[in-house]
This record gives C-alpha cells, structure tokens and sequence, in this order.
C-alpha cells in the first residue's frame, strides 16, 4: 500500500435531539427559501433583459433580513445562507458548460441539505464527534464508522424524504492507495448478469427494485387513496420514502461488497 495526498468526502449518521432536529430544519427550510428565491429573481431579470449574477444575489440577503417580513433570516448563520447563493451559482456555471440541467426549484418533500464551510468538530474517542451548530450553541453527535485523518474543510448535514440525518465532510489528507501489479482485471456490465470478469466469473443481477415492486405499488395505492396534504398522506407518503432508501441501501451494500471481493482478491 502506498499514500498520497488527497481531497475526498466520508459520511456519517448522526443522531440530533429533538431541539437539534427543528433547529437543523430551520437551516434547512431557509438554504431552500433562499435558493428558490434567487432562483425565481434571476428568471425574473432575464425576462426584463437585466441579467443578475452571484454577487447581486449576495447583495440582496442583508438587505432581505433588514425587512420586517424576511426577520427570520437573523435567525439562521449567515454562511449558510451565503453557501446556498453559491450552490445556485454552481448550478447555473454546471448549465451553461452542458455538465448538468437547467436548475430546478428545491421541495420541501426531498429533504434538504444545508453548508457550513468552516464547521467545528470535536472527537471524542474512535466512535463518536460532535458537530458545533452556530446561534444554537450546541454540539449535535456524530455517529463515526471510521477514524478522520486529515484536516476537515467542509461539511453539509443531509436529511433524507425518509428522516434521516447524514453528515457529509470534506477532508484534506492522505488516503492509501493499492500497488499497481500485474493482475489486471477486466468487467464487462451486462443485461443477463450484472457483471461478468475476464475470468469468467459471473455476478447475477441483484434485481433489489423488482423484488420492491409489489410493496411499492401497494404503497402507492395506498397513498392515492389518502387526502392530499393530511396527516395520514404525510405518513404514507413517508412509509413510501423509507421503502425507496432500503432499495438505495441494498444496493449501495451490494456495489461495495462486490468491489471489495474484486480487489482483495
């Protein structure tokens, strides 16, 4: 094994108190309120022929908070308000060079992420952190699965359509590498086996969507039954999101195992 220097993202679970959770979704609500808003100003200016850009956007947050309606925006750290400007500016640069579609407007019902650019972390031990959250003044706990080795640059705290928080960190340091050797490999992805080497081992298909199939489209029934917007939707609608991330995590688990046996052995 060898190292090198790198720039590489690990994610966590984290575990937030019932505080923790409404405050994390305030930030959450207002990096969305904000990112749409921008959204919706910049297709408004170009339909008047006044482009607006990154730094206009900026300039008008302060000016929002000034407002009596828009108060609740002293409410939230102003980095992440700042980051969600930057992450629709990264969007827009991602449409114009054909790497990405036009921006969408962000909905409550996907979840939601928010930025912190310079977090605070504590460890505490090999398994747990705690995260710093500004204005709330509370360090919310890190579920760790393996050691941080590096200088933490970033972080963005994720909650799924399902609930579930998740902790993405960016971290500047050195990750291992294998030796390169003779022992070359070739994967061919197919129709009939999800994968076939040129050594003529065959890995079947999971198919972890098919075997879903039936539960889902009795869930959906069930949800198509159910008065939009009311308490019973809301839960069906969840009972739907959670089904969907089992799938996402099967098949995560399966990619990552198979991966695993392939360069061991």
């Amino acid at each position: 094994m060898r190292t090198q220097k790198v720039i590489y993202r690990l994610n966590f679970s984290m575990s937030p108190t019932k505080r923790q959770e409404e405050f994390c979704n305030k930030l959450i609500g207002a990096d969305r309120w904000v990112y749409n808003s921008m959204l919706a100003y910049s297709e408004f200016a170009y339909l008047c022929e006044e482009p607006s850009d990154v730094k206009e956007w900026k300039a008008l947050l302060p000016l929002l908070k000034k407002t009596e309606e828009y108060k609740w925006l002293n409410e939230v750290p102003s980095q992440v308000l700042q980051e969600s400007v930057l992450n629709l500016d990264k969007a827009f640069k991602r449409f114009f060079k054909g790497l990405g579609g036009y921006p969408r407007f962000k909905k409550k019902s996907s979840g939601g992420s928010f930025h912190l650019p310079q977090p605070k972390i504590k460890m505490q031990g090999k398994k747990k952190a705690l995260l710093f959250l500004p204005l709330l003044k509370s360090w919310m706990r890190i579920d760790l699965h393996r050691e941080i080795d590096g200088v933490i640059k970033g972080a963005t705290v994720t909650k799924s359509p399902a609930g579930k928080w998740e902790l993405s960190l960016v971290i500047h340091g050195k990750k291992q590498t294998m030796k390169t050797n003779a022992h070359n490999v070739g994967i061919d992805l197919g129709l009939k086996h999800f994968a076939v080497n040129s050594n003529g081992i065959k890995t079947a298909s999971p198919n972890f969507l098919r075997k879903s199939e039936k539960k889902l489209a009795q869930a959906q029934r069930k949800l198509s039954k159910k008065i939009k917007g009311s308490s019973n939707y809301k839960k069906q609608k969840l009972k739907i999101a959670k089904l969907h991330e089992k799938i996402t995590n099967q098949r995560k688990d399966f990619l990552h195992k198979l991966s695993r046996k392939i360069v061991d052995s």
